[in-house]
């Protein structure tokens, strides 16, 4: 209807038109999410199951036993009964589900029904089905062979899950952020790489540079003033703390994300951390003095923390640590001189390595700061993989890969047969390198970070940067990208500037 009913071709058109999306989608009756035909016979076995799960759990007793036996009752009917296959053709292999100007659409409406061949249900019934998959509880993820199967339902259903977080927060008149949006949904697909903002602004707050749609202006306009718009809307750096893969053909400044390319985020290993670097500073002020400025640049302050001296373990797989035996592989390749002294924090080196390579998050599906028993636990895994005994046993375990895992299962193969799934609910740290600085603190930062490169806590940052002077230019940067550095993840930079241990400094970012 809109490529029949607006003047694609007309730029001016196009972007007045766009503007009136979401009033529009907010009056309807009713929106039909049209999903497409239904060759396979999924759509009524698919829906049918939502519509169960969704029962059960809305009648689930509000504690004790009974609850527990009832969780455990739908564990078992997930385990038995799930067409995770049509499952997944119908809830994440549609082509609709990819479309970023669908989320508007289905956020804004009053009501939404999912439409497969001659097969209806509604949108209520598939937020109960996700509201159960979402349900943090003991009982009901213990069960044998359960937690692989919710992995893969909810991965089939996750593209659902992320519009109902949106739908909900507008139903509650809680605009987001547009970078906040954006991070929700930058895998979706756009013909026009500034769709990946339009599509979202009718669910925003609205920004501080009045950003519209206005197909006139280059992405990389539209890009840099989103970035700028949120610094000024949040005072915050959170813009700055997403990986930086840049298009070719356009040329962006460093410090700002690439928008229209779902590979921008591919490096975004601490997304959403509970990390808090800068402490509660904000933003400096001369942030704000743009118009003096190039519009490219960026002026910032925060302290430099060191200088990157040493690359340790370079992992070159989009993935990370998928499992213990990578994370494994990792310990033993890193040289072990560097594991002998006491680290700055005043633990030992080894239980900071532990902390680095996770994370320093828990190991449960809640994303909060590592428990000291878990780091405790992981480092004497650590020092096993790296005694005499442990090497041994590898090198047995190479001869009698069978006799030797049976019988003499290491620390690490244990983990991977008690916790298979543990690792998933951490940062993988993507194309990242374990370094360590002049100082010897240790860090994982971006594959493209070089030694030499500076790593800085920004004000206003939530994680570390690592940063690249600019030759011949005075307090000039180009930013790498964003960094864990063991020990300054939770606002230590901000006190050991109050200390006078660090002095505060000024980058001009392009």
């Amino acid at each position: 209807m809109d490529a029949i009913c607006i003047d694609q071709s007309n730029v001016q058109e196009r972007g007045h038109q766009v503007a009136f999306m979401a009033k529009i989608y907010s009056m309807a009756e009713c929106d039909i999410l049209w999903l497409g035909d239904d060759p396979n016979d999924d759509a009524e076995t698919t829906f049918k199951f939502i519509q169960h799960i969704g029962h059960i759990f809305k009648n689930l007793p509000a504690e004790g036993k009974e609850r527990t036996k009832a969780l455990r009752a739908a564990s078992s009917v997930l385990g038995e009964d799930a067409p995770i296959a049509p499952l997944q053709r119908i809830m994440n292999n549609r082509p609709i589900w990819r479309r970023i100007w669908i989320v508007q659409e289905i956020v804004v409406a009053r009501k939404v029904s999912l439409q497969c061949g001659v097969h209806s249900m509604s949108w209520d019934s598939l937020t109960t089905f996700l509201n159960f998959m979402l349900l943090r509880n003991r009982s009901l993820w213990q069960q044998p062979g359960a937690l692989p199967l919710f992995a893969m339902a909810a991965n089939a259903t996750i593209y659902g899950m992320e519009i109902d977080t949106a739908r909900i927060c507008h139903k509650h008149g809680e605009p987001s952020s547009i970078f906040d949006l954006w991070s929700q949904f930058y895998c979706l697909q756009a013909t026009d790489p500034r769709d990946k903002i339009y599509a979202l602004l009718g669910l925003a707050a609205p920004t501080p540079l009045g950003l519209n749609s206005d197909y006139t202006k280059a992405p990389s306009e539209i890009f840099t003033m989103a970035v700028r718009s949120h610094i000024y809307q949040t005072k915050k750096l959170d813009a700055l703390c997403i990986g930086h893969r840049q298009q070719a053909n356009m040329a962006l400044p460093t410090w700002v994300v690439d928008f229209g390319s779902c590979a921008a985020m591919r490096n975004s290993s601490l997304v959403d951390p509970p990390y808090l670097a800068s402490g509660k500073t904000d933003v400096s002020p001369e942030t704000f003095m743009h118009p003096a400025l190039h519009p490219g640049t960026l002026v910032v302050s925060g302290v430099q923390l060191d200088t990157i001296s040493k690359r340790l373990y370079t992992i070159t797989s989009d993935d990370g640590l998928q499992s213990w035996l990578d994370l494994k592989r990792m310990v033993q390749n890193i040289p072990q001189d560097i594991l002998k002294h006491r680290y700055h924090t005043g633990e030992s080196t080894v239980e900071a390595l532990a902390r680095t390579i996770t994370g320093d998050l828990s190991l449960g599906p809640v994303r909060e700061r590592q428990r000291k028993q878990e780091s405790k636990s992981l480092s004497r895994d650590i020092k096993s993989i790296l005694s005499w005994p442990g090497r041994l046993r590898d090198q047995l375990e190479n001869l009698l890969p069978h006799f030797i895992g049976r019988l003499i299962p290491g620390c690490i193969e244990k983990r991977e047969r008690r916790q298979p799934y543990a690792l998933s609910l951490l940062p993988r740290f993507g194309y990242h390198s374990l370094i360590s600085s002049t100082n010897n603190y240790i860090a994982m930062v971006p594959n493209i970070a070089q030694e030499g490169d500076f790593l800085c806590v920004l004000y206003g940052s939530r994680l570390p940067h690592v940063m690249r002077k600019v030759p011949g230019k005075e307090d000039t940067y180009t930013l790498v990208g964003t960094a864990y550095v063991h020990g300054f993840m939770y606002g230590e930079a901000i006190q050991w500037r109050d200390q006078r241990k660090l002095k505060e400094r000024r980058f001009n970012l392009i």
